[in-house]
Parts: structure tokens; C-alpha cells; sequence
């Protein structure tokens, strides 16, 4: 493919209190030959979608068998598996953690695709929006220029997940992304229409998620860090790295990995 999709997805915010939401996050995933892991990560994404839907019918049976009204869980659960399925890295809990493991143990199965992340700590001193005019808008957007900038080493044409633009802001998200010198087009989508896009937010939720776990900000008795830690130890895994070994470790600036595919993560700078 003469230009190839990179689907961007961000996490975190860059305004508000930084001890709340420190670590903001970018991830690009470029997918240079589309043909044979579009199938792949699709048939997943509907077997997961049946699997859903047996869970739902198979509680409709019972209560039906009952006579009885559904408990406040059951109802929950049906109106959860009636809606589409989106993969989200915020979703993950025990009882779908299998099917987050598939997702990445497919992704890594092809050599192709790239994943690069940008992370920036909102705790450091450095930190300040007032080079884009205290706009986060602005912000967001030259930080995600810059990635695909750094990062992209091909003609490309970014997919990137929607947000609305402000309406007090004159900062057009596509011209910016579109200056970076690879990127040809952009596009602003709705998540749920690609796998692809939730895909790089599961992909990016590990990362952020590590980089926070490891300054201690998560629980260790709740059954959904640990799911989440779980999906990121899946992830170290395929990367070759031991549980304790963390993505992006104290006093680095950028982690590189080759194999099985090209996987970067690296600090942002605020001067």
C-alpha cells in the first residue's frame, strides 16, 4: 500500500487536577498491509459479539423459567449485552479478560502493524499549556503531530478517534495532523466503527495503565486492576518482558521493541 491508515486514539486529560489524572497519553497504530489481519481481528470482534449474545439469552432463559422479575445485576447485564461491543481498555474486568488476551495475542501473531505512545506526566514542573495558549485543544493536537511526526516512517493517512472541536478554538485538528510530513489525510471517526481504533486504545490503556501502576495509584485488591494488570502482563509478555519490568521504566526517554512487532513508547517534553 502506497499510503497506509495509522488509527490514533488518546487517554487522559490535559487540563484539571494533575494527582488526579496525571499521565496523559497518544498512541498511533499504523497498519501498513490491512488485508489478512482485518479478517482476523474482525472474526474475533464477531465471536465475541455471539459469545455476548449467548450470555444474554442464556439469563433471559432463567428468568423467564422463574416467573420472576429480573434482579437489578440481571437487568444490568441484559441491557450491557444488548448494546454493540466495543473493546475498551477501561471495560476490561475478570469476566472478559480472555477475550482482551485473544485480541493482543492476535494483533502480535502479525509482524506489520506498528504501535507507537507518547506519554506525558502532568506532575512535572515543566508542565504547562501555556505554549498553545492554556488550550487543550491546541495541545492535543500538536502533541499528536508530533508523534506521527517522530514515529511514522511512511506515507500514511490517520483515522483518528472523534472529538468534537471547541467551539472557541480556530485550531483545525486535520490541518495540523496533515502538516506532519508522512501524513497525506485525516480523518476524525467514531471508535466503534473500526476495531482497529479500539484496538489502539486497548493497546495505549496498557501502557498509560503500567506507567500509573507503577507509581503506586492503583489498588491491589481490586478485582478490575487486576484484570487490567493481568492484560498488561499479557502484553509484557509478548514484548519479552517479565511482569515486574515495566514499559516505560524511571529515568528513560524512550523504550524500543522489534519483535514481534515494532512497539515504542517514549516520554513528551513540555520545553
Amino acid at each position: 500500500m502506497e499510503v497506509c491508515p495509522v488509527f490514533v486514539d488518546e487517554t487522559g486529560v490535559l487540563s484539571g487536577s494533575p494527582q488526579q489524572q496525571p499521565i496523559y497519553g497518544i498512541g498511533a497504530l499504523v497498519v501498513p498491509d490491512t488485508r489478512d489481519i482485518t479478517d482476523t481481528l474482525y472474526r474475533r470482534h464477531f465471536n465475541f459479539s455471539r459469545e455476548r449474545m449467548t450470555a444474554r439469552r442464556r439469563i433471559y432463559d432463567d428468568i423467564r423459567s422463574r416467573s420472576e422479575p429480573p434482579t437489578l445485576q440481571e437487568a444490568t447485564q441484559l441491557m450491557q449485552a444488548a448494546r454493540h461491543h466495543e473493546y475498551k481498555f477501561t471495560k476490561i474486568r475478570g469476566a472478559n479478560f480472555q477475550q482482551y488476551a485473544d485480541l493482543l495475542n492476535l494483533y502480535f501473531a502479525f509482524p506489520e502493524p506498528q504501535f507507537h505512545a507518547v506519554l506525558l506526566d502532568r506532575r512535572d514542573p515543566d508542565y504547562s499549556l501555556a505554549q498553545w495558549g492554556n488550550d487543550s485543544w491546541s495541545a492535543y493536537a500538536h502533541i499528536t503531530r508530533d508523534l506521527l511526526e517522530r514515529r511514522v516512517d511512511r506515507d500514511v493517512f490517520a483515522i483518528v478517534d472523534f472529538q468534537d472541536k471547541p467551539g472557541n478554538s480556530n485550531v483545525h485538528l486535520e490541518d495540523i495532523i496533515c502538516s506532519a510530513h508522512r501524513v497525506k489525510g485525516c480523518l476524525r471517526a467514531k471508535s466503534d466503527i473500526s476495531v482497529y481504533l479500539q484496538l489502539a486504545d486497548v493497546l495505549l490503556g496498557c501502557v498509560q495503565f503500567d506507567c500509573r501502576d507503577a507509581a503506586g495509584q492503583y489498588s491491589a485488591k481490586s478485582p478490575t486492576v487486576a484484570a487490567k494488570r493481568n492484560l498488561v502482563n499479557v502484553l509484557k509478555g509478548r514484548l519479552g518482558l517479565t511482569p515486574d519490568e515495566r514499559l516505560m521504566p524511571d529515568g528513560s526517554s524512550s523504550e524500543v521493541w522489534r519483535t514481534p512487532s515494532l512497539f515504542t513508547v517514549y516520554a513528551g517534553r513540555w520545553q
